[in-house]
């Protein structure tokens, strides 16, 4: 909701990291009177609030972060993004070496040695 972010410090950093497109009300940001929009590059646009003068700033708007900001081959990035428990299909591609959980780390962490 827009009047959470107008309490955030000045300059907040907010996007979206979560598995939708739509969970920062952008509509009530663009409609609020008298804010400003200003783009710094793509993806990166600081939004100023007119009683304040401060703002905060919206990475990859309606965008997922990961995607919406990623750089390098986008459908790689995607693709790791989406299968991240199945990284063994991804690695090789880029020159990464695969190791396996022992025993005691996939205990730790609650997994089967074989991953997720």
């Amino acid at each position: 909701m827009v009047h959470h972010m107008k309490q955030m410090k000045n300059a907040a950093i907010v996007c979206n990291i979560g598995h939708f497109d739509n969970e920062i009300d952008m509509l009530g940001l663009e409609a609020y009177p008298g804010i400003k929009r200003i783009t710094i590059k793509p993806q990166t646009d600081p939004w100023v609030f007119p009683e304040t003068r401060r703002g905060i700033n919206i990475l990859a708007e309606r965008l997922l972060m990961n995607l919406g900001c990623a750089s390098g081959q986008p459908s790689f990035v995607m693709s790791c993004s989406f299968t991240n428990q199945a990284a063994a299909l991804h690695l090789g591609k880029p020159g990464d070496k695969f190791t396996k959980l022992t025993p005691e780390q996939a205990a730790y962490i609650s997994v089967p040695a074989e991953g997720p």
